[in-house]
């Protein structure tokens, strides 16, 4: 899963399985919140979170209508990047993730429409 030419440190790749792990197991919230400081900012898709108390509230509303969630990694490429936007210079280690997220939603209504042909 992560490259050969350039080898991600152990504790690194505990973190990443780690933090999928929990990211897929509903109820964890308490654990999947201790992964970011707290001031963190994150943003998945339109939704935006600083802070661990809105980043709990952004992983609730995650399993709102999801009864199960699974992330699959099939790559992991490795960088460090000097950071200016989000703390001045410096050292932030970051990943491009390839692989795909499978989810089961829950449905809260089911619908029924009949037509008359005329």
């Amino acid at each position: 899963m992560y490259p050969t030419d350039s080898p991600a440190d152990a504790t690194v790749k505990r973190f990443v399985t780690r933090f999928f792990g929990i990211s897929d197991t509903p109820g964890l919230t308490d654990e999947w919140v201790e992964f970011f400081r707290d001031d963190a900012t994150l943003v998945m898709g339109n939704d935006a979170a600083t802070g661990r108390q809105q980043v709990r509230k952004l992983r609730e509303g995650m399993w709102e209508r999801v009864e199960a969630r699974k992330h699959t990694l099939v790559k992991v490429f490795p960088g460090s990047f000097v950071d200016r936007e989000f703390g001045g210079e410096e050292n932030i280690a970051e990943f491009m993730l390839f692989g795909s997220g499978k989810l089961h939603l829950l449905v809260d209504h089911m619908g029924r429409l009949s037509l008359i042909c005329i």
